[in-house]
């Protein structure tokens, strides 16, 4: 379970909850970006075609090839955008009684009960707002297969391989815990885990020189399974918008960023810094 900040402060009559290194009242979420979840499709800057992969005819090879699909995260395909927290706070007070037991039992007030729980949907409503393209791209070049052929492509001689998938699933999953305090005392820790998994029809991977370098996406649906304190509380499945073909950049050697061996097709974990962390909620 992700560690959480020991510093945060807020006042009794106002629990706050703010992610590590967010001043006082600033936003307390926002959506990861796809750099920081798929690599800079454009690569390095001023770089805008992947190295050595020649692209279709028409295409540019730059970010813009992607940049429509990029705006799709799991947040919009999970809760409706004007409703999401409340709707969420509703399922938390279904969902979660034990909880709101124990904290009514340290003598917190109802009201102040239903603050903890709405501030409690509001970060889960921030931590899936993932972009759900760059994290299916993640599981794509993280995938065993994709290694390897990546691997092969490092040569000696270096060297064009070109990956042929047929049907096959990815499958990622971000976990984070949150813990509900009053004063000192620690009432709960509430795990979180959003698992997204892409069934596609087929796709290639292209990868030149120990690099990823282009993806070619055929038709591909994602399945969402949203889980607090390991109890199933939303679950959502649609079509994944991709591109015909995805430049991924100078996607880096396998052995300047490792990837960690997996037996199936899994998205490597995110950096220990990543957007979306939950931090403590102090009553």
């Amino acid at each position: 379970m992700p560690a959480t900040d020991p510093d945060l402060t807020s006042s009794p009559d106002h629990p706050t909850a703010r992610r590590p290194g967010h001043p006082p009242g600033s936003p307390t979420t926002r959506p990861d970006s796809p750099d920081e979840i798929a690599g800079d499709p454009a690569g390095p800057a001023g770089d805008t075609s992947s190295a050595g992969d020649a692209s279709p005819a028409g295409e540019t090879g730059s970010a813009a090839d992607a940049a429509s699909p990029l705006l799709t995260s799991a947040g919009s395909l999970l809760f409706q955008a004007d409703d999401a927290v409340p709707e969420l706070h509703d399922l938390l007070t279904e969902q979660l009684p034990e909880v709101w037991t124990r904290l009514t039992r340290t003598g917190i007030g109802l009201d102040l009960v239903a603050q903890v729980t709405g501030e409690l949907a509001a970060e889960i409503v921030g931590l899936v707002q993932i972009d759900v393209v760059g994290a299916a791209l993640r599981a794509w070049a993280g995938s065993q297969s994709a290694r390897t052929a990546a691997r092969a492509s490092a040569g000696p001689p270096p060297s064009t391989q070109t990956l042929v998938l047929g049907p096959h699933t990815l499958t990622s999953v971000v976990e984070r815990s949150i813990e509900i305090l009053v004063g000192d005392l620690q009432v709960a820790s509430i795990p979180i885990s959003l698992e997204l998994s892409v069934d596609a029809s087929h796709a290639s991977v292209t990868a030149q020189a120990g690099r990823l370098v282009r993806l070619r996406p055929g038709p591909a649906e994602i399945a969402l399974t949203l889980s607090v304190a390991s109890r199933v509380v939303r679950t959502a499945r649609g079509a994944l918008p991709l591109p015909a073909s995805i430049p991924l950049g100078r996607w880096a050697p396998l052995d300047e960023d490792p990837l960690p061996d997996r037996g199936s097709e899994t998205a490597p974990p995110e950096p220990a810094g990543a957007p979306g962390r939950l931090p403590r909620q102090r009553v």
